[in-house]
């Protein structure tokens, strides 16, 4: 449900989320996908298709679409080995007059109830790496079990986060990027997080191999 996109939201946000719900399923079936490749990379503005390259280039300057900033938050955040995560199975309500075979509207189509939320983990190193897609239009407060005790700490947790049809620009270049912050973790087999209406997160939790 959620790969799917309306045409007015193409190279905005929500195909960011939309190609980050597809790298978390890349990453869970691992065992089967060997690697993956994005194209185009870059595109001068304006030329055909451009719409989906991740950097937008003229003589003037460069910019990347929030797919770039997801695409770049999985490769700041590669994982070594992934780990089972346990987490609620979300559902939105995908609009009436989604012909989901063409991704187009078509008035004589129902809403239908998709799966917008979804979620992957992995080891790198001494930390174990999250991911989290809320393809939604609301908050959403979950709590996710993990395998092993987490010592107690700060969790770094990185954001993408916008409207589903917001756009970088020339004039605004970084006017929708991922945010840094962090909080604490008490510790143990669980953790309950808010996510923000169409965003997409990585929490990093130290832990030991």
């Amino acid at each position: 449900g959620t790969k799917n996109i309306r045409d007015d939201w193409r190279d905005g946000h929500y195909v960011a989320l939309s190609e980050a719900a597809f790298r978390i399923g890349i990453e869970k079936n691992s065992d089967v996908v060997k690697m993956v490749a994005y194209a185009p990379l870059a595109r001068r503005f304006g030329a055909p298709r451009d719409g989906f390259a991740l950097l937008k280039v003229t003589s003037d300057g460069v910019y990347g679409n929030p797919t770039y900033y997801a695409e770049k938050m999985f490769a700041d955040n590669r994982i070594e080995r992934i780990v089972p995560v346990s987490y609620p199975k979300l559902t939105s309500v995908q609009p009436a007059g989604w012909e989901q075979d063409k991704g187009r509207f078509n008035p004589e189509n129902k809403a239908v109830e998709v799966v917008s939320f979804h979620v992957g983990a992995g080891l790198a190193k001494d930390e174990l790496v999250v991911k989290l897609v809320n393809a939604g239009p609301e908050v959403r407060d979950v709590t996710l079990a993990f395998d092993r005790d987490l010592p107690s700490g700060t969790v770094t947790r990185t954001t993408l986060a916008a409207e589903p049809g917001a756009l970088n620009t020339f004039a605004e270049p970084t006017k929708h990027v991922p945010i840094a912050d962090d909080f604490a973790f008490a510790g143990g087999r669980s953790c309950a997080v808010q996510l923000k209406p169409y965003s997409f997160v990585v929490l990093r939790f130290g832990c030991a191999n």
